[in-house]
């Protein structure tokens, strides 16, 4: 199966898209606020916010890491929308 990115503007119904390929194919929902809060509670010295994360070094290349191994690893049994 394909992972699924989910991109738009706060309040045009990325959520209510996830929750419906969620209930039709079981996918896995992981949410980009998720990520960087639990970022943040790992390393709070950066003090990464929702505001500064998309131009934090250390944030940006995790995030490279993190989508760069999940494309690539051809066994994905777990799908996920993003």
């Amino acid at each position: 199966m394909k992972n699924i990115i989910i991109i738009g503007s706060p309040r045009s119904g990325k959520s209510s898209l996830a929750n419906l390929l969620v209930d039709q194919y079981g996918y896995q929902i992981i949410r980009t606020d998720t990520v960087r809060k639990a970022f943040h509670y790992v390393f709070p010295n950066l003090n990464i916010t929702s505001k500064t994360a998309i131009n934090h070094k250390s944030f940006k290349k995790f995030i490279y890491h993190f989508f760069n191994m999940s494309i690539t690893y051809h066994r994905n049994k777990y799908p996920y929308i993003l």
